[in-house]
């Protein structure tokens, strides 16, 4: 297809699944556990500290309660502030269309079409549709798209994996799910290491491996003639075809 044609109708359909996903997104607010991370965003904006203990519970008031989603929480809290819920599912939309803008990224430059790329987000739209709601996971969806656009990145010559501390400190500041980048990485480099070992293992032969093809080698080589015993000699019939030898 002509280059000229072909980055236009890409862009269409990188659009049309952003597209997609925002309207499945900007779906009025249902998730009722944002009211306990809007509250506790509104405490931490008003006190500018984390509370790190279970202010709401009447049976262990005083739990110890380390907030891992204190990020969100204020997120939430200056959205409302901003424009009420309606600017909460606004930024619920931003982050999830951020979030699967990466991962469409990360399809194309892998090696992925364009018509591929755009299917796979948009059944992966469907597929989450139960969790396009007000939560901190959000955020844990961008940085996980972050984190494979940065892998693709560096299989390609173009290393950004020296931001990820970086990126992974701010992540553990909105949600849990943080403990997933260290895996991700980690699995990564496991990954690198085999490939590498079997690199390694295909460039250089095992002895065995060149005793054999030497043993082979001699196999298939052409055997010279071998000489004459001396001490015979050839009679030929009178049909002039060989006969048997007799002692000279």
């Amino acid at each position: 297809m002509d280059f000229r044609r072909a980055r236009p109708l890409a862009v269409a359909l990188t659009v049309a699944a952003l597209a997609f996903a925002a309207h499945r997104a900007l779906a009025p607010l249902a998730e009722t556990d944002l009211f306990f991370h809007l509250k506790l965003g509104e405490i931490i904006l008003a006190r500018h500290r984390i509370p790190f203990r279970n202010l709401f519970s009447f049976t262990y008031p005083d739990h110890p309660d380390p907030d891992l989603a204190w990020g969100f929480q204020v997120l939430v809290a200056l959205l409302h502030r901003a424009g009420g819920f309606s600017a909460i599912v606004v930024g619920k939309a931003v982050l999830f269309v951020a979030a699967l803008a990466l991962v469409i990224r990360s399809a194309r430059r892998g090696g992925a079409s364009a018509l591929g790329a755009a299917a796979a987000a948009t059944l992966a739209v469907l597929a989450c549709e139960q969790r396009l709601v007000e939560r901190p996971h959000l955020v844990t969806f961008v940085g996980l798209g972050a984190l494979g656009l940065g892998l693709v990145e560096a299989e390609r010559g173009r290393d950004r994996l020296h931001l990820a501390p970086l990126g992974t400190l701010v992540w553990a500041n909105f949600h849990a799910g943080v403990f997933l980048a260290p895996g991700v990485l980690g699995l990564y480099g496991a990954g690198l290491a085999i490939d590498r070992a079997l690199a390694r293992r295909a460039a250089t032969p095992s002895p065995g491996r060149r005793s054999r093809g030497s043993r082979s080698s001699a196999r298939c080589a052409p055997r010279p003639p071998s000489p004459r015993p001396p001490g015979r000699a050839c009679r030929r019939t009178s049909s002039g075809t060989p006969g048997s030898t007799r002692r000279a």
